[in-house]
């Protein structure tokens, strides 16, 4: 092929390529539920800070992007718990009556409001492939997702005041309002299924990909009167996220204390009252 040949050929192809449309370029990451903090939390290029405004009396949510730091929403009360995969960013704001759900994209600098909810008890709870989950109510709350494909929220489970998603599975625990044991369940995104992780769980944890929680066995003391959780025993449980393959790491651990927190070698425990 002789040079000039080449050459028009070469411009040929570039021209066809600046003229065909394309998609937006995505970040790099993964989309992630998070909340954004006063020091700032970083997810790709962008930077998200919250601060409460006592002059407004509420929670703004701002992004520094591409140089720039503005509110994610002028002038609303936002929750600083957001899913964004650094480029478009869902959040949540409320009015004192409705919770309202939006979608930002940075660098397009569009906003879109995407459904509203008649309850200003709302938080986002996580995000897979083409749905986004979202807790409405409080103590218990109840686990829905919106899908942004079609538009339609759906009910996935009741009693789920806390959420912590790992992957494709959601760990749901209901009512929080005192320091008895509870059930935690574990919900799969990709099947749609609900399995029962334990009925009698103090606390969990979650360290590469496997789940550690403490399991009230029994009450020890017998006394008339007596608080059922003052004398216990207890066990420590690893197994799958789904709860599947478990095995007994301690058993039978008698306490007078209540289990604060879990890791993948050791619990902390402290006072009960």
């Amino acid at each position: 092929m002789k040079k000039e040949t080449r050459f028009l050929v070469i411009v040929s192809l570039l021209l066809i390529w600046m003229f065909i449309p394309h998609s937006e370029v995505q970040a790099s990451v993964q989309y992630k539920t998070v909340r954004a903090t006063e020091s700032g939390t970083k997810i790709g290029d962008a930077t998200f800070y919250t601060r409460y405004s006592s002059t407004k009396g509420q929670y703004c949510v701002y992004c520094k992007y591409a140089g720039k730091k503005e509110e994610i929403a002028t002038n609303k009360n936002v929750s600083p718990f957001i899913i964004t995969n650094g480029i478009n960013v869902y959040y949540q704001y409320s009015d004192g009556e409705k919770s309202v759900f939006c979608k930002r994209n940075l660098q397009k600098e569009t906003r879109k409001e995407l459904f509203v909810i008649h309850d200003v008890d709302c938080e986002f709870a996580g995000v897979y492939k083409n749905k986004l989950y979202y807790t409405q109510g409080i103590d218990p709350a109840t686990l829905y997702y919106y899908n942004l494909d079609t538009g339609k929220s759906k009910k996935v489970l009741e009693d789920v005041t806390g959420t912590e998603q790992k992957g494709k599975f959601f760990l749901c625990h209901g009512y929080e309002g005192d320091l008895s044991p509870r059930e935690v369940r574990c919900y799969n995104a990709k099947t749609n299924k609900v399995t029962v992780i334990s009925k009698k769980v103090i606390t969990y944890c979650v360290e590469k990909n496997k789940l550690y929680y403490v399991e009230y066995v029994k009450n020890n003391n017998t006394s008339s009167g007596a608080d059922e959780y003052e004398d216990y025993y207890c066990r420590v449980i690893k197994s799958n996220m789904d709860g599947s393959d478990k095995k007994v790491l301690t058993k039978n651990i008698r306490m007078n204390r209540y289990i604060e927190e879990i890791t993948s070698s050791y619990f902390i425990y402290g006072p009960i009252s």
